[in-house]
């Protein structure tokens, strides 16, 4: 249960230590929160205690873990667990793509309408293939390394358990 008096009535009463700040228990946290007191009173911000009592005393979640990366520190959801790589990231990702894609191949199929239209009336459609070259060149600029990023991604999956046994082995001893 939340013991910090400005973080008791946020809307959750669980919460995970060492916080964000890296305090380790309530009573650290709560000595260091009391000196935003003022200026939560003074309202300056309607969302401000909710946001210092989300550093202070973060909402306890059983169901989501992100795991920090050992050498970095930083905390990512699909860097330690292949089943949340898959689902939090390479799906959506797959997913995002997929559909851009198709938003990008229709819109040139109407292009395409379009400037058969026009040249069937006589009109110029010079500024349209120009556009049309434009929009062709930022789409594969835009796409190839979307999917190279989901490539990468799919290939930490097929390697992440391989790789984690690798680390614990003791190859690297010093003789």
């Amino acid at each position: 249960a939340i013991e910090i008096p400005m973080c008791k009535d946020i809307g959750y009463n669980m919460t995970r230590m060492p916080n964000l700040m890296g305090h380790e228990n309530q009573k650290e946290a709560a000595i260091q929160l009391h000196e935003f007191a003022p200026l939560v009173e003074y309202g300056c911000h309607s969302h401000l205690k909710f946001f210092l009592c989300s550093l202070y005393a973060p909402m306890c979640t059983e169901q989501v873990s992100t795991p920090g990366d050992e050498l970095t520190g930083v905390c990512y959801v699909g860097s330690m667990d292949v089943n949340a790589l898959t689902g939090f990231v390479l799906i959506p990702l797959a997913c995002y793509l997929v559909i851009g894609t198709s938003f990008i191949l229709s819109g040139f199929v109407a292009l395409f309408h379009i400037r058969k239209v026009m040249k069937t009336g006589g009109e110029n459609t010079d500024k349209l293939e120009k556009l049309m070259v434009r929009i062709g060149v930022f789409s594969v600029l835009y796409t190839v390394p979307a999917t190279c990023v989901i490539a990468c991604y799919f290939y930490e999956r097929l390697n992440m358990d391989y790789w984690k046994i690798l680390a614990t082995q003791d190859k690297c001893k010093l003789d």
